[in-house]
């Protein structure tokens, strides 16, 4: 989106924007730092020409998220959403060609952005928006729980239609009773990285440590 763009949805009533970007890193001639200042460069030029809140939909695919994301706070941007999802390239073997294939049940998506939303929430200013995979009233929960402002879902209401929410809504409010929650915000990132006393279940990726 240019900024003359989001200067006219500002402009038609808009409250908020979000970017919805993926540079694709296939050029051999570009790193990653490259690559990370063209996101940083269409923030700044959205920003220049809307003054209403700017949030960028990101791909897990940077070699430093956690410094990428340093980045985009000092430059202003008001949330993140972990993460964004892709259709991919698959094969027709009967027919040799190349074929396209969406990626609506990705549950390694859902567990990605947990880690990494429990790893920021605590640490920058922006905030957060959970999305993917995310199906049942437990997985709302354990967004919020890693710090998440806010769960995005979209592929359950096309699979299940609108009603779903009133069962997220239901199951949240009983798991809420039972926990003795009154609110979201009683909740909200307590067991994030900055709050869960045992952190480190966010930084250990290998087995060889946890098995030993």
């Amino acid at each position: 989106m240019g900024g003359s763009y989001a200067k006219q949805l500002e402009a038609a009533g808009a409250d908020a924007l979000e970017l919805n970007m993926y540079v694709l890193p296939y050029d051999l001639e570009k790193s990653s730092l490259d690559l990370e200042f063209m996101y940083v460069d269409v923030l700044k030029a959205v920003k220049e020409q809307a003054k209403i809140p700017v949030a960028l939909r990101l791909s897990p695919y940077f070699t430093s998220l956690a410094n990428f994301a340093k980045n985009l706070d000092e430059n202003g941007v008001a949330r993140m959403v972990l993460f964004n999802r892709f259709i991919q390239p698959d094969m027709d073997l009967k027919n040799l060609k190349s074929i396209n294939k969406p990626s609506f049940d990705d549950p390694i998506g859902f567990d990605h952005a947990l880690r990494w939303v429990a790893l920021l929430s605590g640490s920058c200013k922006f905030d957060i928006a959970a999305s993917g995979n995310i199906r049942n009233a437990e997985g709302v929960i354990k967004q919020l729980l890693a710090g998440a402002a806010a769960v995005q879902i979209a592929s359950l209401f096309y699979k299940n239609g609108l009603e779903t929410i009133a069962d997220l809504l239901k199951g949240i409010e009983s798991w809420m009773a039972e926990h003795n929650f009154s609110s979201i915000e009683d909740f909200r990132g307590k067991l994030n990285q900055a709050n869960n006393p045992q952190s480190e279940a966010f930084i250990r990726a290998q087995y060889v440590k946890a098995i030993s």
